[in-house]
């Protein structure tokens, strides 16, 4: 499978002709020089109605977007439990559990 420093993101878009659901990707990190892929996210983003980005730093004292944790985000968008909505997590332990 693809690594980190091999997304095709491309192909992703390609990809992307498949998908039937609205994807919404929450990035979160500490600093604004750690968000990863954020350009290529950011045009799939722009490209595509079904898929929705935002980055939420904890670190960041000059940020206009989302300060804090990725659960500010989820809780602003899905506070409602539907049986459409699904959730994948990514990242260390401590975060997750």
């Amino acid at each position: 499978g693809p690594t980190l420093n091999k997304i095709d993101f491309d192909n992703m878009r390609i990809a992307t002709f498949l998908v039937l659901e609205k994807i919404h990707l929450i990035f979160g990190t500490r600093k604004e020089e750690a968000i990863l892929y954020r350009a290529e996210f950011e045009k799939i983003n722009a490209d595509n109605d079904f898929f929705q980005y935002d980055i939420c730093l904890s670190r960041e004292d000059n940020w206009a977007g989302y300060k804090g944790y990725v659960h500010q985000v989820y809780m602003d968008n899905y506070s409602e439990q539907t049986p459409n909505t699904k959730f994948y997590l990514c990242g260390w332990s401590q975060m997750i559990d």
